[in-house]
């Protein structure tokens, strides 16, 4: 295992799949915050969810109930109806004897932002051995946001197996306090690059004491294994303040930075990078010439076309022939749709 420096990973950039399959991965857990939150808010300004002779079932079912499918269930649909008021019976249940129901009254405390419950989630996230309730405890820990969780989730990070690494992580850059950046930029990785964007994604959301000069080194490094992931939290932190710094990225004599920086000028969407970009189409680098195509379809800018056109029809690679033919269409608007 070899200490981060910042997602400077060896052996990722030999595999393009593997880059795919990481960022997948961190959208996924932000993909969950963000499906858990919208519950939780549908639950509380829409129709309340339940009624009140309804909630007072599932709480009763929560603590009386014999079958434990009943018991979670009940714990999963207070926690949609943003009934608060079963925080405590909530609370009670994360000792249920059955794990699932100690796992779904661990998630139903995080959507119903129970604050009260901070402590006993954090004596969780320490003692208990089941990797499921850990994670599920870290993981309502970031979205209740309260900043007593950050030291112990960084403690529990240092110590943690990837798959717990990774809620721990979603739940540092939820909660967005800068004393995480440092065992961030600090962490060990997985072979198989599992933690590499959401740990980018922590930084961008976290954004304070991040250093974007520092990140700008790694991806200007010289070294073939520096990760394309410093990118993202780029873009994340700095917006449009990087446009100009990352297009000087462009001349970088490593092809993983190129790549990179093809990636975040098309996620940017700042159009002082058309030309920078449209020059990279020559680029000796087969995937600096994909990312450059993908990037102008984002930009969307006529002076583009042209450029694609001779790609489309030059370039020596049938993949970057087919891309740029795509991207003409996707930015002048297909005539057959």
């Amino acid at each position: 295992m070899k200490k981060l420096q910042f997602l400077r990973w060896p052996k990722f950039v030999k595999s393009n799949n593997r880059a795919k399959r990481c960022l997948p991965m961190g959208l996924f857990l932000i993909g969950l915050f963000l499906t858990v939150l919208t519950a939780k808010e549908n639950a509380q300004t829409g129709s309340h969810a339940l009624e009140k002779d309804q909630t007072a079932k599932l709480r009763k079912d929560l603590v009386e109930a014999v079958d434990p499918v009943k018991r979670a269930d009940a714990a999963r649909l207070l926690a949609q109806s943003g009934d608060k008021r079963s925080t405590k019976l909530l609370m009670r249940s994360t000792e249920d004897p059955d794990a699932e129901v100690r796992v779904q009254a661990i998630l139903a405390l995080g959507q119903l932002r129970a604050r009260n419950a901070v402590p006993a989630l954090i004596e969780i996230l320490r003692t208990k051995n089941d990797l499921r309730e850990k994670s599920a405890s870290a993981f309502s820990l970031g979205i209740i946001r309260d900043r007593r969780a950050v030291e112990p989730l960084i403690v529990e990070l240092r110590i943690a197996g990837p798959q717990l690494q990774q809620n721990i992580v979603v739940a540092l850059g939820l909660l967005g306090d800068p004393r995480a950046v440092e065992p961030l930029f600090g962490l060990h990785h997985d072979e198989n690059h599992e933690t590499c964007a959401p740990i980018a994604i922590a930084l961008g959301q976290i954004k304070s004491r991040v250093p974007a000069d520092k990140l700008f080194e790694w991806l200007n490094s010289d070294d073939v294994d520096v990760c394309p992931n410093a990118a993202i939290t780029l873009v994340l932190i700095g917006g449009k303040r990087q446009v100009v710094p990352l297009i000087e990225v462009l001349l970088s004599k490593n092809p993983v930075s190129r790549r990179s920086a093809a990636f975040a000028l098309g996620t940017l969407k700042d159009r002082r990078a058309v030309v920078p970009l449209i020059a990279n189409l020559q680029d000796t680098d087969v995937r600096v010439r994909l990312n450059v195509i993908s990037a102008l379809v984002l930009l969307k800018d006529q002076r583009s076309i042209e450029p694609l056109q001779n790609t489309a029809k030059s370039d020596s690679e049938i993949r970057v022939r087919e891309s740029a033919a795509e991207a003409i269409k996707a930015i002048q608007g297909d005539p057959k749709k």
